[in-house]
């Protein structure tokens, strides 16, 4: 049972990215997201790389002792409720990596939504 922070942040991408998108909005993937969230941990400063990438192992972790599985490998539906549960933690370190996340898949989403603007209004 390995924790793993790319499969981790895939999986909160893919939670995230739903809930930030209106119906009938053009959709990014969950692994566009991911992609862009991922490539903003790399740019990242040494030490707040180091904090978030822990951080993020760590909510990784949090489920095994309930359902033996790390947040990356738990079925869809139970990967949302979790990440809804940490945007409302009472621990505010929970709720600020939740925020750092949520905050970026919603820049991640509409920037592909302005993108794909852009293409169809260039045509």
């Amino acid at each position: 049972m390995r924790l793993s922070f790319e499969n981790t942040v895939r999986s909160m991408a893919a939670a995230m990215a739903a809930s930030a998108i209106r119906p009938g909005d053009a959709q990014p993937s969950g692994e566009e997201v991911a992609a862009f969230l991922l490539a903003t941990h790399a740019r990242m400063p040494d030490h707040l790389r180091l904090g978030i990438r822990c951080a993020t192992l760590l909510l990784d972790a949090w489920p095994i002792p309930t359902s033996r599985l790390p947040f990356h490998r738990l079925p869809p539906i139970a990967r949302d409720r979790q990440v809804s549960s940490w945007q409302r933690s009472r621990l505010g370190p929970i709720r600020s990596v939740m925020t750092f996340y949520g905050r970026l898949a919603t820049y991640a989403v509409w920037a592909a939504h302005y993108e794909q603007r852009e293409r169809v209004g260039a045509r």
